[in-house]
């Protein structure tokens, strides 16, 4: 709850900044522009933070560039309006016209995108539009008309700005999102610049000051808003953070700043707040009433059972990574126990029920989510509706997502629920020992919370990374660097250049390779770095987009390792 406070106090410090140099900024782009210096450095340190070189280059892709571009253009003109429009309007109505932009990407997200909207947010576009002809019709001092229909340009313009992170979500590449905000940042300031030059006026000490000022609260209000939504769902932090600082505003601004608002205003303004909570709010799912709906699988590949040469070979021990396409699923098996690791996507359900169904497994020991993407639990669902578990594992109790209602609900139904583990945690599994050594809960990125198993049986170990990227690796290495010795090594994040990284395959130094990811993936899955510093480690790597199902078998004494198509690819 600490984050979603930040994220309104930071959000409403945006407006009060701005009002506040209203009577001190003397260049406008001047103050823009050394905020959005600022901004960019908070970017590159963040960047910096979480990345290794080639990430970093990585980051910069075609789409992230060009959306970022757009997005900075946009972002720059949204602060210049509202700048605009404090002067004419006050800034409470201001501010609150620039958050019912929402109504642009909820639009956006109904016409483009062809979601369904919820009855509530039917409700939410009504009220809103009711509370604009409100406001606009209201019979105030000549003039008043045209800065009123700035507040409606200015809703348009932060909507389309709020529509990119959208756009950028269904078009881009997810990984590249530190490379889009920077990008953004950077365009921001670089019009800022040009324009400033372009007035050819001074940049005063204060508009400096007041620019670093505003940065501030502009760089973490977005950030603390995605801190809030790693531990609270979508429908409580967005109508929350949105009319909270709608309320900090109006107090802010009738309390120092002597704005008076008429009845119909003050009418307005209420309906505007209930139409931002309603327009935020999906109905919540993942109740038994409404459960199934959400587990309806389309993809129903051909199941290929498990070969029976484990039995030949006499092993009492196997681990079979299950081609989920862009997905992780492995199912580890030790003397008669078996631990099922991630799922896939949600559409992998019927994959993995069947999977199990047709190697007659109705009962799972161990069930582990590493963590809450929806292509590594979605797959899970099937599991739990087919099969009993007798311990579920996973870094957190809530995700706002389908894929993990459904999950946390069969958890529960055919499960004893999700259990958070702890560090150093050891379960049995068998003749086989489980340990848990990484689980990052507090990480403000959802993969960096992975849980980071390592499975041992006998002399053997399988280390299993989940999505762990490198800052989760830097605290592996840091924390048990003596356990993370292993044979086989299940490649973090599908082979993504922020995974796998050189300092933490030292310690490893594993002799198979196993990365799971689907066939033409648009991320570029593994990447040509990933694969470099694999063959520089001297490991042998299996792919499930080109061998299908690996199985790696082991007696004690020797290896044995069956793929569905192909032999290993180094």
């Amino acid at each position: 709850m600490i984050y979603l406070i930040l994220a309104i106090v930071s959000s409403a410090l945006i407006s009060v900044c701005m009002r506040i140099g209203e009577k001190h900024v003397t260049n406008q782009m001047g103050m823009f522009m050394s905020n959005y210096a600022v901004c960019i450095l908070f970017a590159l340190l963040y960047l910096g933070a979480n990345s290794d070189a080639g990430t970093a280059i990585f980051q910069l892709t075609g789409s992230a560039i060009l959306m970022g571009a757009i997005c900075g253009t946009l972002y720059l003109a949204n602060f210049a309006l509202l700048k605009f429009n404090m002067k004419s309007n006050g800034v409470v109505l201001s501010s609150t016209f620039m958050k019912l932009g929402v109504l642009i990407p909820t639009l956006m997200a109904i016409v483009v995108f062809r979601e369904v909207p919820t009855l509530l947010q039917i409700g939410g576009i009504l009220l809103a539009v009711i509370s604009i002809v409100m406001i606009h019709f209201e019979k105030d001092a000549a003039g008043e008309g045209k800065s009123k229909l700035w507040l409606l340009i200015m809703l348009l313009v932060s909507g389309i700005t709020d529509s990119m992170a959208n756009v950028f979500e269904k078009l881009g590449v997810s990984e590249a999102k530190d490379g889009y905000l920077l990008i953004t940042f950077f365009t921001a300031f670089l019009i800022s610049l040009v324009l400033m030059l372009r007035s050819k006026s001074g940049v005063s000490k204060k508009d400096i000051l007041f620019g670093i000022m505003l940065s501030i609260p502009n760089y973490y209000s977005a950030r603390f808003l995605l801190l809030a939504l790693t531990e609270l769902p979508a429908v409580l932090v967005y109508p929350v953070c949105s009319v909270g600082t709608i309320v900090v505003i109006t107090v802010v601004g009738i309390l120092f700043f002597k704005e008076k608002l008429s009845a119909k205003k003050i009418s307005a303004l209420i309906m505007i707040m209930a139409a931002l909570a309603l327009l935020n709010c999906k109905t919540p799912a993942g109740t038994p009433e409404n459960i199934e709906a959400e587990v309806t699988v389309t993809v129903t590949p051909t199941v290929t059972p498990i070969p029976t040469v484990n039995k030949d070979l006499g092993a009492e021990f196997y681990v079979t990574y299950i081609d989920v396409g862009q997905g992780d699923s492995a199912l580890v098996y030790c003397d008669g126990q078996y631990m099922l690791i991630d799922g896939g996507e949600l559409s992998y359900s019927s994959l993995i029920s069947a999977f199990l169904e047709r190697n007659e497994i109705p009962y799972l020991d161990i069930v582990v989510g590493t963590h809450a993407h929806s292509d590594h639990i979605g797959g899970l669902v099937g599991a739990l509706m087919y099969a009993k578990a007798g311990l579920v594992l996973c870094p957190v109790t809530w995700y706002d997502s389908p894929a993990f209602r459904s999950f946390s609900y069969y958890a529960g139904k055919n499960g004893p629920g999700i259990t958070v583990p702890n560090k150093m945690d050891t379960y049995e599994l068998g003749s086989a020992t489980v340990t848990v050594l990484g689980l990052n809960v507090e990480s403000e990125d959802i993969n960096d919370t992975s849980i980071v198993l390592r499975v041992t049986y006998g002399d053997r170990a399988f280390l299993f990374t989940g999505d762990a990227e490198r800052p989760a690796e830097q605290v592996l290495l840091e924390e048990c660097p003596e356990l993370l010795d292993s044979d086989v090594l299940k490649v973090g994040h599908h082979g993504s250049n922020s995974s796998t990284t050189y300092p933490f395959l030292r310690e490893i130094m594993p002799e198979y390779a196993i990365i799971c990811c689907g066939a033409g993936n648009k991320h570029g899955h593994p990447t040509s770095f990933v694969l470099g510093r694999l063959r520089d480690a001297g490991a042998a790597v299996y792919r499930t987009d080109i061998h299908g199902d690996i199985t790696i078998y082991y007696d004690g004494e020797e290896w044995a390792i069956i793929t569905q198509k192909g032999d290993s690819t180094e």
